[in-house]
């Protein structure tokens, strides 16, 4: 028998959370959920995930500061992370920057399209990019 990945949600709305972790377990995953990205940074420096799912809408810290954090790790650099936000994607540019495994609008998303997106992330050795997004040169 496999492992069950283990997955971090970070995710302020309950609703949201909830669904997250229903998609995710009915797939298969071993999910845990925290409300705030101080509190991601912690569980995920403690568990070590095989993925995390980031909220944006967080008010206690924005995105980018909570890869930052992730990314200066070496417990938790390699971590692949997604990122779920209302941003547009033309302002969501930082992001990218910062090594993102993939990025979605959360307006919108379907769970077949967010569980394709965690077992893309998963499979994905390395940050993706938007859609027509070119990495800098």
């Amino acid at each position: 028998m496999r492992p069950l990945t283990r997955i971090l949600v970070v995710e302020d709305h309950t609703s949201f959370s909830r669904n997250y972790v229903e998609a995710l377990e009915e797939t298969g995953h071993a999910v845990l959920a925290v409300r705030g990205p101080e509190q991601a940074i912690a569980v995920a420096n403690e568990t070590r995930p095989d993925l995390i799912v980031l909220d944006t809408a967080s008010a206690e810290s924005t995105a980018v500061q909570v890869l930052g954090a992730l990314k200066s790790h070496t417990e938790t650099s390699a971590i692949p992370v997604i990122v779920i936000s209302n941003v547009p994607e033309k302002n969501a540019l930082p992001l990218l920057d910062s090594g993102v495994a993939a990025y979605r609008n959360k307006a919108g998303l379907t769970a077949e399209v967010f569980t394709e997106t965690v077992r893309r992330a998963l499979k994905k050795p390395a940050p993706g990019l938007f859609p027509g997004h070119r990495a800098h040169a």
